[in-house]
């Protein structure tokens, strides 16, 4: 009886000493010290980074020179219809939940209505899965095997 007791108030304090370890906040880090998160980038990839409450002018820049592309691509290809649409893709957050948006996109092949998307962006877990949402629907696999997986 006294031994199972102890075990029992010993079990308690494990109990109790881990529900209060849950309680305590991890420190948050920067990736990148904050005094130089302007000037970050990835090497010999220089302007992929924009911010939402500013637009560089290379980044219109960029956009223009795309429209400019596929004017010129669909003068010279007279036999293909240029689309009626500009379709944007914007991928939120969400960690592990990032199953959900690749699951989504992967339901929308199969559904056979999925766009070719002209720009993907996404934050978090949004930003790992746009590279295969903007390399189209053949990328599906990786994407469920990077969220089952």
């Amino acid at each position: 009886m006294y031994f199972t007791a102890k075990i029992n108030k010993l079990f308690l304090f494990v109990l109790l000493l881990s529900a209060l370890s849950a309680c305590a906040k991890t420190p948050l880090f920067n990736s990148v010290p904050k005094e130089f998160v302007e000037r970050s980038e990835i090497s010999g990839m220089t302007q992929i980074r924009t911010w939402g409450d500013h637009v560089d002018e290379w980044y219109i820049d960029s956009l223009v020179n795309s429209v400019h592309q596929e004017i010129a691509y669909y003068s010279k290809h007279p036999d293909e219809q240029p689309p009626n649409t500009v379709d944007i893709l914007a991928l939120s957050g969400g960690g592990a939940d990032g199953a959900f948006g690749a699951g989504l996109l992967c339901g929308w092949s199969a559904k056979g209505d999925r766009p070719q998307f002209k720009l993907v962006t996404g934050i978090s877990t949004g930003a790992l899965i746009a590279p295969m949402a903007f390399l189209g629907s053949e990328y599906d696999e990786v994407l469920k095997r990077a969220y089952t997986q």
